[in-house]
Formats: C-alpha cells, sequence, structure tokens
C-alpha cells in the first residue's frame, strides 16, 4: 500500500538532515524493519539548563542550552491508523497500538519509553481535534535513535516527546 504524499506542514520548519553515519543507520534499520524508505526524519536535541535547573515548571526564568546529543525519528506514513515504533536500542522493546483509541496509563516503576512518545502525539492529536480538522488520522511507522544519555538530566524524555510531537504535527499536516 502506498503511503499519502508527503504535504508540508505550515508550522513545522523542514530543513535538510545532513548525511551522517547515524542517518545512514538509521535509514538501514527502518528498511530492514518496515521494509520501505522514511518519508521524513525528525531530529530534537537534548538541553542542559546552565541556571534553572528544575524551576522552568514553577514559572521561573531558566537559561537553558541544546546539545549536539539528540533524538532522531526516522518515520513514514500509513494509510492504516497505527502507531508502529522500533527503537534501535534493543534494551527498548517495539510498540504498535491503533491511533484511534490509545490510551496513555503508567503502572508503578517508571513509564516505557513508548509513553513519552504517545503524550507527544496525543498532544498534537488533541490539538488537531480542536482545529476541527477534517482530516482523517494518519498512521505512522516510526525507528527512534537516541544518543541522548538517560536519567542523567539531559531531558532525553523531553527530547523523545517533543519528537513525538513534532512528527505526528508534520505527518497530520498541522
Amino acid at each position: 500500500m502506498a503511503s499519502p504524499t508527503p504535504s508540508p506542514s505550515p508550522f513545522v520548519p523542514v530543513k535538510k538532515l545532513p548525511d551522517t553515519d547515524r542517518t545512514r543507520e538509521v535509514q538501514k534499520v527502518f528498511h530492514d524493519v518496515f521494509h520501505n524508505i522514511p518519508d521524513f526524519y525528525v531530529r530534537v536535541p537534548g538541553r542542559v539548563n546552565l541556571i534553572g535547573e528544575h524551576i522552568d515548571y514553577c514559572g521561573y526564568p531558566v537559561c537553558p542550552m541544546a546539545l549536539d546529543q539528540h533524538i532522531l525519528l526516522a518515520v513514514s506514513r500509513t494509510n492504516d491508523k497505527k502507531l508502529r515504533l522500533h527503537n534501535t536500542d534493543p534494551k527498548f522493546k517495539d510498540f504498535e497500538c491503533s491511533l484511534e483509541n490509545f490510551e496513555i496509563s503508567v503502572g508503578e516503576g517508571k513509564p516505557e519509553w513508548y509513553q513519552y512518545f504517545l503524550c507527544g502525539v496525543k498532544g498534537i492529536l488533541e490539538c488537531k481535534e480542536e482545529m476541527s480538522s477534517s482530516d482523517d488520522l494518519v498512521g505512522m511507522k516510526v525507528v527512534v535513535s537516541g544518543d541522548i544519555p538517560h536519567s542523567a538530566g539531559l531531558s532525553s524524555s523531553s527530547a523523545l516527546v517533543s519528537a513525538a510531537a513534532l512528527a505526528t504535527a508534520y505527518a497530520h499536516n498541522v
């Protein structure tokens, strides 16, 4: 089944992704897992707060700085309204769900990696709904690659949520 024709989102700027070993590796993994090529890529850096660690959510000012380490997504659109996620790190299991009726529920312990991704997706789909968008849901196949150290105060989870939101917005022309 052919993917929908890509059309640029009016709100998400599109830039050419540099040709690097990592980009080529993510492309290869995407082809190996999903047997096609990505429609687009999303890259979101980690960040560190130079001043004001853990006070931004209380309304106080911070001075953040982007890092070279980042989350890189390779994404293709599908017509089946499903989200399929594959992480290049083998310790994170694959995930699949319908975009028509998914829930985010965190049990005991830490959230699963894909739950962060779902938060970004959910935010954009709710925004799309509020905009009274008549467009149908667009499924996505996604390969996730990240080199931001986990649990190191470098916002790896925030970068994953942001990357998911950008990918969903672009795929849905929001």
